[in-house]
């Protein structure tokens, strides 16, 4: 099994000059760890967890910043450029240790091809549904 039979192609991608209200309903229509940030050519820049977009919405104060702030500050400003990429070629193994080297930090592994472009993602949702299917099959 590889990375390409339990990645989730997700729908979901961010652009750097999307706004953190575009962010936020990306997060409120499928909810996951951490969406991808992507070029206009589909090419990984990065990921925004739920748990920075959640940091950036608090204020100083501890208070939430008002909608037209929300408007204001895009996702390039707060993406995390770190994030994991894999091959689709990546045994089930590789893309386990590579999904827990980062973690708690990083939920989310991006597989991508040869040149960065997004194919699909691995949560620990979908590393566990994979290994599930591949014990039944053991």
């Amino acid at each position: 099994m590889t990375a390409a039979h339990i990645m989730s192609i997700t729908a979901k991608r961010l652009k750097p000059n999307d706004t953190l209200l575009d962010a936020l309903g990306a997060f409120a229509v499928d909810f996951a760890s951490e969406l991808p940030v992507v070029d206009s050519d589909g090419r990984v820049l990065g990921g925004l967890g739920a748990d920075a977009l959640m940091r950036a919405i608090q204020s100083d104060e501890g208070k939430e910043h008002d909608a037209d702030w929300l408007l204001s500050v895009k996702v390039g400003g707060v993406l995390r450029q770190e994030c994991l990429t894999i091959g689709p070629e990546a045994s089930f193994s590789e893309a386990a240790k590579c999904l827990m080297s980062a973690w708690p930090q990083s939920r989310t592994v991006m597989v991508v091809d040869n040149e960065k472009r997004l194919l699909g993602v691995i949560s620990e949702k979908d590393f566990l549904r994979g290994f599930y299917k591949y014990a039944g099959t053991v």
